[in-house]
């Protein structure tokens, strides 16, 4: 995890106001869209879906990924 610095920024007031930027804000993950994306993804049941409809040419006997796995890899 990257660490950031606690020193504040003060911008340019606007109208009479400061505005102070504070990067005290703890631990951040950019990853947490994509938990939001695979909850919408099983309620909606997109991947499973297209997994359902779309034709998989590769041999059932040589696959380990099912093909609604490579789906939710790929979006």
């Amino acid at each position: 995890m990257t660490k950031c610095n606690g020193a504040a920024v003060e911008f340019p007031g606007f109208r009479g106001r400061k505005i102070p930027a504070d990067f005290s804000g703890g631990d951040l993950t950019r990853d947490g869209g994509l938990l939001v994306l695979r909850q919408v993804d099983c309620w909606l049941g997109l991947t499973q879906r297209l997994a359902e409809r779309l034709p998989d040419p590769r041999d059932p006997e040589r696959i380990t990924p099912s093909l609604q796995t490579l789906w939710r890899q790929r979006l």
